[in-house]
């Protein structure tokens, strides 16, 4: 699976984050995006990838998915 052309490398237990990797950018390879859902006033919704953050190792991205709040986000 890819998020706006990054690599997903691991989803949060619910699936509301996502750390996902880009081999060959310049500056922090590791990118964390939530999933937010957008509510139309039709009655639709649509899901969308959301950036949060980059880090430049594995590990501090692991560090901080697991600090953030897996939770919906419904806008």
């Amino acid at each position: 699976m890819k998020i706006k052309g990054n690599e997903v490398l691991r989803m949060s237990e619910k699936g509301f984050l996502a750390i996902a990797f880009r081999q060959f950018d310049m500056g922090m390879k590791y990118k964390i995006y939530r999933k937010i859902t957008y509510q139309c006033e039709d009655g639709t919704c649509n899901n969308v990838w959301e950036y949060v953050n980059s880090f430049g190792t594995q590990g501090e991205a692991e560090q901080y998915l697991n600090m953030c709040c897996d939770a919906e986000t419904i806008r």
